[in-house]
C-alpha cells in the first residue's frame, strides 16, 4: 500500500511539471544483407496525462504520440528516410485534436541539395466525428552517379514509398488512434557502357525492406468501479518482408523505349510480429 502511495505522489509531483507519461515503448528493428545493404526502423507510442489545477480529472489533458523512423544504408552512406508521426490529444469534458506529419528528404532547387523537411501534414476535424486520415506517396529518396573512362557509368537509387492510415476515436475522457505508417525501399543499381545516345549493361533491384507498423495508443478516464485516474494501452506491431530482390540486363537507345531483360531473383519472407503488447496500464489520482 506504501509503494502505492509513493508512485500516486511522484505522478502527482511530475504532473505540475507538465505531461506526466503513463506508459511508452520504443522498438527498433533492422536486417540487411551484407553491412553495404541495410535497412530498419523504430516504432514509438506513448499515452500521457497533464493534470489540472481543479481536483478530479475534469479539465486534466489525455495524450497520445505515435512515431515510425524509417532508415537505410547503401554502401557508405546511412540516411532516415523518413518520418511518419500521428499525435492527438483531449481535455477532458473539453477540446480534441489529432495530427498526422511525414517527413523525408527532398530536392531544394534553392541549395540545390537535399533536405529533411516535412512534405505533408493533415488535421484531424472533430466535426468529422471519427479519425479518418490516410495519404501515399512515391518517393526517390537520394540517388548518386559515378563515371568511369567517360563512358563507364555506375548509378545507385533509393525509392520507395511512404505513407500511413490512421483510424481513431475520441469522446469526452477517452482519445485513441490506430496508426498504420507502411514504407516500401528499394535500391536500383545499374552499371554498364553509356555513349550518350546510347546505354546497356546490367541492373539490380534489391528491396531493402516492405513494411506496415500499427501503432495503437489510447487513454481514457476510468470507468465505474474503477479508482479516480486513468487507464492506458499501446499496441505495436509489424507486417514486414526483408530483404528481396531480382536483376537482368538492360538497354535504352533515345530511338528505342528502354529494354529490360530478368535473368535471376530471390525472395525473402513476410512476418508478422508483435512487437510489444503489455497489460492495461492504470494511474490513479
Amino acid at each position: 500500500m506504501l509503494g502505492r502511495f509513493v508512485f500516486i505522489a511522484i505522478a502527482l509531483a511530475a504532473s505540475t511539471a507538465g505531461a506526466t507519461t503513463i506508459d511508452s515503448k520504443s522498438v527498433p528493428r533492422s536486417t540487411g544483407w551484407t553491412s553495404r545493404f541495410e535497412a530498419g526502423y523504430t516504432a514509438y507510442g506513448k499515452t500521457s496525462y497533464t493534470a489540472d489545477t481543479t481536483p478530479g480529472v475534469s479539465g486534466d489533458k489525455i495524450s497520445i504520440d505515435q512515431k515510425l523512423t524509417i532508415w537505410a544504408r547503401v554502401f557508405d552512406t546511412q540516411k532516415t528516410l523518413g518520418d511518419v508521426r500521428g499525435f492527438g490529444y483531449r481535455n477532458v469534458n473539453g477540446s480534441a485534436d489529432y495530427n498526422t506529419e511525414v517527413w523525408s528528404y527532398r530536392f531544394d532547387p534553392y541549395t540545390f541539395s537535399a533536405v529533411y523537411d516535412r512534405l505533408w501534414d493533415e488535421d484531424w476535424d472533430p466535426a468529422d466525428g471519427i479519425i479518418n486520415l490516410s495519404d501515399y506517396l512515391d518517393w526517390t529518396f537520394f540517388s548518386a552517379e559515378k563515371r568511369f573512362y567517360a563512358v563507364i557509368k555506375v548509378k545507385g537509387s533509393l525509392k520507395g514509398e511512404i505513407g500511413y492510415y490512421a483510424l481513431g476515436t475520441s469522446n469526452s475522457g477517452f482519445i485513441g488512434a490506430r496508426l498504420a505508417p507502411y514504407i516500401g525501399a528499394y535500391v536500383k543499381i545499374t552499371a554498364g557502357i553509356d555513349v550518350w545516345v546510347a546505354e546497356g549493361g546490367a541492373y539490380g533491384n534489391i528491396h531493402l525492406v516492405t513494411a506496415e507498423v500499427p501503432i495503437y495508443a489510447n487513454v481514457g478516464v476510468n470507468g465505474a468501479g474503477r479508482c479516480t485516474g486513468y487507464n492506458a494501452d499501446i499496441d505495436i506491431s509489424e507486417v514486414v518482408t526483408w530483404l528481396y530482390g531480382e536483376g537482368g540486363v538492360y538497354y535504352r537507345a533515345f530511338w528505342y523505349s528502354p529494354k529490360e531483360y530478368e535473368l535471376w531473383s530471390f525472395s525473402g519472407g513476410e512476418h508478422t510480429n508483435s512487437l510489444y503488447t503489455p497489460a492495461d496500464r492504470e494511474v490513479c489520482l
